[in-house]
């Protein structure tokens, strides 16, 4: 059964743009998280603005990804557990880390013995003696009694937890995604194996599903619940490389497995990590361990900082002029539309992420926003490029928190754009919707 405590920190999390960090300084202001819900946006804003933090609009305009009782229903109907931040289940090695997740989602079981762990992580498209000498490296810690921790992903990821699970020992699998369902899903028996013999782990409602942003910051936790992590084949720039980031940052220990075709360009990332000394060559289990435990001193937790103000993330400015744009969107002449923070644009190879999106009843794009802090003269071309990259029709550049300062766009297509006023972006929305036409470029109806 849980308490109204965690189902509040539960609904602070499904507020969309509302993170870890603002949750804590939330609790941390108002004494619990039920305390900050029940209090006024006004109130929300001025603890927060002592803190140096302004309110993320997602917790002014109450933007939720889907209901609090759907979440309860799907959190008893997955059979998850929930452990938050506060708890003692709370697994220690990930409390002491910069940014802990406020909560996490456990399909499975977490035991005392899973703190004594290492992170084994690597490339999605691994050679197949990349992914040999991983599920070797993993079997013999697994029976050793270390707990291997990955992403479930394909390639080594799903070498390390086979290793585990062969030996008998246990492994925990971070997903990038709700626990709903498994990504990707040909590890979907992977992962009902891991649930016998570990736990699936994630920080993200139980329905969300997978989207490019959440996987740096998935991360930071397969790094956060170990004592080191070792990086097999990475090409460079890929995840692997950015869990090995978070591990040096939370003062943990990074290796790098040999064995691999480090000339090779799946290899290239682990090599760049050995030539700048950012990661230590181990040959077989055994130097690990050797390593790492024998005669290894203890090492001191990271020191959480004196005052959660450390913890911005957002300029004040841009998360106040989101908020005005939020709140302009939530006005009657739209209630028949959804909202959107932080939607994942693909622009060519590249991607993108768009502040706020208007999106109508059937799910299609009505509208982007792009916000920038007070009074910046920037953001028009990436604007552009979002309206381009999916075919929107209007668009909005907004640098102030007043809606008359705002610059309004209609794509024309081609890569064509005329400013418009504020009244023909409505009527050009509305038109849309009562015709049926909306996010597909037409003559204006204004």
């Amino acid at each position: 059964m849980l308490s109204d405590e965690t189902k509040s920190l539960i609904h602070l999390n499904l507020m969309q743009g509302v993170g870890s960090k603002t949750i804590q300084l939330l609790v941390e202001a108002f004494g619990s998280a039920e305390a900050a819900l029940q209090a006024t946006p006004e109130m929300q804003q001025s603890k927060l603005w002592d803190f140096g933090s302004a309110a993320p609009a997602g917790l002014i305009h109450k933007l939720l990804y889907y209901p609090l009782q759907r979440e309860l229903e799907l959190i008893e109907h997955h059979g998850c557990d929930i452990i938050t931040l506060y708890d003692e289940a709370y697994p220690p090695l990930l409390k002491e880390i910069k940014n802990p997740p406020i909560l996490l989602y456990v399909k499975g079981e977490l035991r005392a013995a899973d703190n004594k762990s290492i992170a084994l992580v690597g490339s999605r498209q691994a050679t197949e003696e990349g992914r040999r000498h991983s599920h070797k490296l993993s079997y013999a810690l697994a029976k050793h009694g270390l707990t291997v921790v990955s992403g479930l992903a394909r390639g080594i990821d799903e070498s390390a937890h086979r290793g585990a699970l062969e030996a008998g020992g246990r492994t925990l699998a971070v997903i990038g995604r709700g626990l709903c369902d498994v990504y990707p899903q040909e590890n979907r028996k992977l992962a009902s194996q891991i649930v016998t013999s570990g736990a699936l782990l994630s920080e993200f409602p139980m329905a969300m599903e997978v989207r490019r942003k959440n996987f740096p910051q998935r991360n930071r936790i397969i790094s956060g619940l170990t004592h080191g992590t070792v990086v097999g084949e990475a090409p460079k720039g890929s995840g692997a490389l950015i869990t090995a980031k978070h591990a040096r940052e939370q003062e943990r220990e990074v290796f790098a497995l040999p064995g691999m075709p480090l000339s090779g360009g799946i290899g290239r990332g682990t090599q760049t990590l050995i030539n700048s000394g950012q990661a230590t060559f181990v040959n077989e289990a055994a130097d690990l361990l050797k390593l790492f435990f024998a005669n290894r001193p203890r090492r001191k937790p990271a020191q959480a900082p004196k005052s959660l103000q450390l913890f911005l993330v957002e300029p004040r400015d841009e998360a106040l002029v989101v908020t005005a744009v939020v709140g302009y969107f939530k006005k009657s002449a739209f209630q028949r539309f959804s909202i959107e923070l932080e939607r994942d644009i693909q622009i060519g190879s590249s991607s993108g992420r768009a502040d706020v999106v208007l999106l109508t009843a059937a799910g299609e794009l009505a509208a982007i926003a792009e916000c920038k802090a007070a009074y910046e003269n920037i953001g028009d071309e990436q604007l552009k490029s979002y309206l381009s990259a999916t075919d929107t029709r209007f668009g909005i550049l907004a640098n102030s928190e007043h809606a008359d300062r705002w610059q309004f766009y209609e794509n024309t297509g081609r890569s064509q754009f005329k400013t418009i006023t504020l009244s023909q972006f409505e009527k050009g929305i509305l038109g849309d919707v009562s015709t049926g036409l909306s996010g597909h470029l037409r003559k204006p109806s204004y």
